[in-house]
């Protein structure tokens, strides 16, 4: 359906190649119908090659570029996407092509003449930015040249991809009413616990939480866990007692027992023990029990490093980054828009730590120093 402007190599900052990096993409192209078959067969729709974009965008873009007579380029504009976009100046855009052959394709479209196409965005009631009020953009696009914007697309998309898997057409409707009629009531805090998706071998404990989710094939919910408006991957197990919500979590990743996972993407492969909000665990890192990944910065807006430059993270808030293979310790807290390069261990200080017990007899206080421990 797409190709790509130029030999574009390309690399989210911070985690790596792009390459199957947007998680939610590809975890809903195994619930809903892929969007290959839209082009007519004279038309080619070329994009960057680490643009993530809805379905949604792609309908609009074709939408406004089959009213014109030639090719063109399109630019996505919404205010709510600048912020994100903001963190490495590139634009959301498609060239639309009629008739060209691909001896032609990269000089048609350096001719093709740019049209910026303005998106609705619409405010979501009880989400406030520190800076402003959360926007939804349905027809969106995002370069995922950053972790933050990786971050972004998934968030961005996962409300809009839940409702569709959910509550649209009517199996959602169905789906809807048999909830009201379960529940007796039409509070939507009663029917999204009836309101979810599991696949083909999902396991979710009768004592655990589960609202508006959509779990693959294999995910396992243990007892006491809360889940609320995720999107899980296959075999992935979320344990006893975890929170987790508004989340995309990757295949055969792991939510330790008693983690907190908030708004954030979890790759495939990864574990997350500790708590993290607005933050990236990259494929096969681990938080271990105890980390703090922290999202707010004390006396102002979250900076993040973009290029080796300290810039303000979109809204002002962001959490941490965790490369791909990288383990943060016990104990170990990361302040916020930090990212840990990729296979990077990090321990705790051992002075932190009581390796000796050689304590007075009787001593009933004392206090932990430089591994061992001093009577009060």
């Amino acid at each position: 359906m797409t190709g790509t402007e130029g030999a574009i190599v390309a690399a989210c900052e911070g985690l790596g190649p792009v390459a199957d990096r947007w998680v939610l993409n590809r975890r809903l192209r195994e619930i809903h119908a892929s969007t290959t078959g839209r082009l007519r067969p004279d038309e080619r729709l070329l994009h960057a090659a680490n643009l993530a974009y809805s379905d949604a965008a792609v309908d609009r873009v074709l939408a406004e570029a089959r009213g014109g007579d030639g090719d063109v380029r399109i630019v996505l504009e919404a205010a709510a996407l600048e912020p994100i976009l903001a963190l490495t100046g590139e634009a959301p855009a498609f060239t639309y092509l009629r008739g060209a052959g691909e001896g032609e394709l990269t000089t048609r479209a350096e001719a093709a003449p740019t049209r910026v196409v303005n998106v609705k965005q619409t405010a979501l009631p009880g989400f406030a930015l520190p800076d402003a009020e959360l926007q939804v953009v349905d027809q969106w696009a995002l370069p995922i040249g950053h972790w933050a914007q990786l971050l972004w697309a998934n968030l961005l998309a996962l409300g809009p991809s839940l409702w569709q898997a959910l509550g649209a057409g009517l199996g959602g409707a169905w789906r809807i009413a048999w909830a009201a009629v379960c529940t007796g009531s039409i509070s939507p805090y009663r029917l999204a616990r009836r309101v979810n998706v599991l696949g083909s071998g999902a396991r979710v404990h009768p004592n655990a939480t589960l609202e508006g989710c959509v779990l693959g094939p294999g995910v396992v919910v243990g007892a006491g866990a809360v889940v609320r408006g995720c999107v899980v991957g296959a075999n992935a197990r979320i344990e006893d007692l975890a929170l987790v919500e508004g989340s995309v979590i990757g295949e055969g990743a792991v939510v330790q027992r008693l983690a907190m996972v908030k708004f954030s993407l979890v790759e495939p492969g990864a574990h997350a023990a500790g708590i993290q909000q607005l933050g990236v665990i990259g494929e096969g890192a681990t938080v271990k029990h105890g980390a703090t990944l922290m999202d707010q910065s004390f006396g102002g807006p979250v900076r993040v490093r973009v290029g080796g430059i300290l810039v303000n993270a979109p809204h002002g808030m962001l959490g941490v980054c965790v490369g791909p293979g990288a383990v943060i310790g016990s104990g170990i807290q990361i302040a916020a828009g930090r990212a840990i390069p990729p296979g990077l261990t990090i321990v705790p200080d051992p002075a932190n730590l009581v390796l000796r017990m050689d304590l007075p007899p009787g001593t009933l206080r004392a206090r932990a120093s430089q591994g061992g421990l001093q009577p009060l």
